[in-house]
C-alpha cells in the first residue's frame, strides 16, 4: 500500500488484526497473517479531537476545585 495514507489505526482485512500506521512510512505486512491488506478504522484527527476534548474536560474540572 502507498505510504501516503493518513496516520491512524488500521484493521487487516484478512485476519482483523488492528495496527497503527504513521503517514509517510511504508505499510508493513500484518504481524498476525503477513498480508498487506488494510482498512482504516480510526484516523489520527479523530484521536487528536478526542484527546483535546479530554484535556478541556480535565481543565474545566481543575478550575472547579477551590484553592486552599
Amino acid at each position: 500500500m502507498d505510504s501516503n495514507y493518513p496516520s491512524g489505526m488500521y484493521k487487516c482485512t484478512e485476519c482483523k488484526n488492528v495496527e497503527t500506521h504513521i503517514q509517510g512510512k511504508e505499510f508493513l505486512p500484518c504481524t498476525e497473517c503477513n498480508k498487506v491488506s488494510w482498512e482504516i478504522i480510526k484516523q489520527d484527527e479523530d484521536y487528536l479531537a478526542s484527546i483535546q476534548q479530554k484535556d478541556t474536560i480535565q481543565s474545566d474540572f481543575e478550575k472547579s476545585i477551590p484553592n486552599p
